[in-house]
C-alpha cells in the first residue's frame, strides 16, 4: 500500500519501506536512543544503501546498468508494470543481485542537446559520435520511455556535405537537430518516416562552406516503452 505523504510522479523509480521505521534520535529527546517515523526520508537512503551493496557485490556494472538492474529487479506492486506511485515495484535486494546484466547504455547523460553540446551545460559536452575525421559510428544502446526517453548524439556534418542516421534492432523515432538548436523542442530539420520495427532513416544536407556539428536524436515510437536499437551515423562529404 502506497503510503499518503509519498511522492506520485513520472520521475518515480522504486518503492521502500517509509512508515514506521525504526531509527536513530538524541537521548536528550527520547531516552532509548531510538524512535519510530515515517517518511520518504527514510526510503530513499534504503534504495541508495541497497544500490551501493549490490554495486559493491557486482562491480562489473557501469552506473545505467546498476539503474536498470534495481528498476527492474523490483517487486511489481500496485497497478501492474510501471506506475506513477510505485515506480517499477517494490526494492528487491536479492532479485537485484541475482538479476542478469543488462547491456550498456552508453555517452548518458544525453537527453537533450544542452547535454551534448559542447556549449552546454557539461564543460565540453559529450564527445561527437562522428567528427572531420571519423566519418560514420555506431552505437548500441536503448531509450525508456519512463526513464530515459530520449538519447541524443553530437555529429560533424561536412561542409557541402551531408549526414545520413538509420536505426536498427528496435522500435524508435530518429530526429536530426541543426547546428543551432538549443534543445530538442527545436524544430527539426529532419525526421524518419517508417514506424515499428523497420529500420529508421533520417538525413540532413549542409549548403554551407563550412561543417557544423548536428544532433540525432533517437526516441521510443508512439507505441513503445522500452527499446534497444543500433545507430549507424554516416557522414560524407562533397568530391
Amino acid at each position: 500500500m502506497v503510503a499518503s505523504f509519498s511522492s506520485q510522479s513520472n520521475d518515480v523509480d522504486l518503492a521502500a519501506p517509509g512508515r514506521h521505521i525504526r531509527v536513530a534520535e538524541p537521548v536528550v529527546d527520547d531516552p532509548t536512543g531510538y524512535i519510530f517515523a515515517s517518511g520518504t526520508s527514510f526510503s530513499a537512503p534504503m534504495v541508495s544503501a541497497a544500490s551501493a551493496w549490490v554495486w559493491t557485490e557486482r562491480p562489473e556494472l557501469d552506473n545505467t546498468q546498476l539503474f536498470d538492474v534495481m528498476r527492474f529487479s523490483a517487486h511489481d506492486m500496485d497497478a501492474p508494470g510501471f506506475d506513477r506511485a510505485t515506480g517499477f515495484g517494490m526494492l528487491n535486494i536479492p532479485s537485484a543481485l541475482a538479476f542478469p546484466t543488462p547491456p550498456r547504455d552508453p555517452l548518458e547523460p544525453n537527453d537533450d542537446i544542452d547535454q551534448v553540446s559542447a556549449q552546454g551545460i557539461f564543460d565540453g559536452g559529450q564527445p561527437a559520435v562522428v567528427t572531420a575525421s571519423r566519418r560514420s559510428s555506431t552505437i548500441t544502446a536503448r531509450v525508456d520511455r519512463h526513464e530515459d526517453p530520449h538519447a541524443v548524439y553530437r555529429a560533424f556534418l561536412p561542409a557541402r556535405g551531408s549526414l545520413t542516421a538509420r536505426t536498427s534492432g528496435g522500435a524508435v523515432d530518429l530526429r536530426i537537430f541543426p547546428s543551432g538548436a538549443r534543445d530538442i523542442g527545436t524544430k527539426a530539420a529532419a525526421v524518419s518516416k517508417k514506424a515499428g520495427l523497420a529500420p529508421e532513416s533520417a538525413m540532413i544536407r549542409n549548403t554551407t562552406r563550412r561543417g557544423v556539428y548536428v544532433y540525432v536524436e533517437v526516441r521510443p515510437d508512439a507505441s513503445t516503452v522500452r527499446a534497444s536499437y543500433t545507430l549507424r551515423i554516416t557522414s560524407s562529404a562533397r568530391r
